[in-house]
């Protein structure tokens, strides 16, 4: 089913992609992976640390006939590598607002998902970076925020394995995301993944819609600025997340969401 393209150096693996998808030769289901990425990047254009032989450098390309919700898309490809990573046994892991995967707190794996119109169709372009031997990291890195690998969590294992092991659920998950009568259960999976619901939070929020129960918008100046909430996580849905507040509960849209953690 998977058409897999084995590189050794590549600027990175979803640049590679996107140029086979742009020139009209890239097929469905097809997956490049590198020994090592020169320009690897993530969420916001961060770059994503990728020393040689020391991660999974993947990237799937989904092709799909209308435009998928974007939202569950980067939910099922989370989900996916949280399987992967629990069928190789580390249960501690939890996926992190909106694409990473974190175990206490260090960060272990991120998803970047681009969806890129080609001959009529949409192409889900969805890079995922996971550490795998490692069990240790430079301090550049380290600097920014607690890194981990499945090598320090104590999974040994290597790259190509997890690639064995992420394909499968990866192919599911999208499929279940862009099916209209599975992908409400998509949020579900991913709320009870991030072992949340329920929990005191802090939820960082682009200002402008967020709402009062009673539908009046908490800001309505849009100015361009991020607000955060701390309350008690309620509910996690496609039209947003909702917080019990001291003053009550509030609803905020998933697309103003820029960080959800706990408190």
């Amino acid at each position: 089913m998977f058409h897999v393209h084995r590189h050794d150096v590549v600027d990175s693996t979803s640049n590679e992609a996107a140029r086979r998808v742009r020139a009209g030769t890239a097929q469905h289901a097809e997956v490049h992976t590198a020994r090592e990425q020169t320009a690897g990047r993530g969420r916001l254009g961060r770059p994503w640390h990728s020393r040689p032989n020391a991660g999974l450098y993947a990237t799937l390309v989904w092709f799909t006939g209308a435009r998928p919700n974007g939202a569950a898309a980067t939910m099922a490809a989370g989900l996916a590598v949280l399987d992967a990573v629990r069928a190789l046994g580390l249960r501690t892991a939890r996926l992190d607002w909106p694409n990473d995967l974190v175990v206490d707190g260090a960060k272990l794996a991120g998803v970047l998902i681009e969806a890129l119109p080609s001959n009529g169709r949409t192409a889900l372009v969805v890079g995922i970076g996971l550490n795998v031997g490692s069990a240790a990291f430079p301090r550049e890195l380290t600097d920014e925020r607690a890194v981990t690998s499945l090598a320090h969590e104590g999974v040994a294992t290597e790259p190509e394995l997890v690639l064995e092991a992420l394909l499968p659920p990866l192919a599911a998950r999208l499929d279940a995301a862009l099916d209209p009568d599975r992908v409400d259960g998509m949020v579900d999976d991913f709320a009870a993944a991030t072992g949340l619901l329920g929990t005191r939070v802090v939820v960082r929020a682009a200002c402008g819609r967020a709402s009062n129960s009673e539908g009046t918008p908490a800001r309505t100046d849009g100015a361009p600025s991020e607000r955060g909430h701390t309350g008690t996580l309620r509910a996690l849905a496609f039209d947003g997340l909702e917080l019990v507040l001291d003053t009550g509960p509030l609803r905020i849209p998933l697309e103003h969401v820029r960080a959800l953690d706990p408190a």
